[in-house]
């Protein structure tokens, strides 16, 4: 009778939290909008994996300094990604950590240097990511040119 308890209390916690976890290494989908005093300087897309770091860096060609370069450190705290991001433009740096939930878009706060970023979070494993890559993927007679 004690061990069907300590089962039973076992399955009702799974059942509880299991649609709340998230694997380790979970493959996550980054859109950002970046502006620097009301201007759009950069709108990377880049995919990355929870407790691991994204970083990109977008440079001209021949430039000894790079446009930008942005750091993505998200986890999974119970109910939500735990997203650290860092920026640094030629003029102007960042640095936020958000609270976000799969499929949430949000405008950051704004820095002292004037910077804003716009930040949407999105499992690859589900639906609406599916979704979002079916409908930017289609050309006007409605085929897919590419996939990602």
């Amino acid at each position: 009778m004690r061990v069907s308890l300590i089962i039973l209390a076992a399955l009702f916690g799974f059942a509880c939290t299991g649609s709340r976890r998230t694997p380790p290494g979970e493959k996550l989908y980054f859109s950002l909008e970046i502006r620097q005093e009301g201007k759009v300087v950069a709108q990377p897309k880049l995919l990355g994996q929870t407790d691991k770091v994204a970083f990109v860096e977008r440079r001209q060609p021949g430039a000894a300094i790079p446009d930008y370069r942005l750091r993505l450190l998200p986890t999974w705290q119970r109910d939500h990604f735990q997203i650290a991001l860092d920026l640094a433009l030629r003029e102007g740096q960042g640095h936020w950590d958000v609270q976000m939930v799969h499929g949430e878009s949000r405008h950051l706060a704004t820095t002292p240097d004037n910077v804003q970023v716009s930040l949407l979070v999105m499992r690859v494993n589900s639906p609406e990511f599916h979704a979002l890559m079916d409908l930017a993927g289609r050309d006007a007679a409605g085929k897919v040119p590419y996939s990602i």
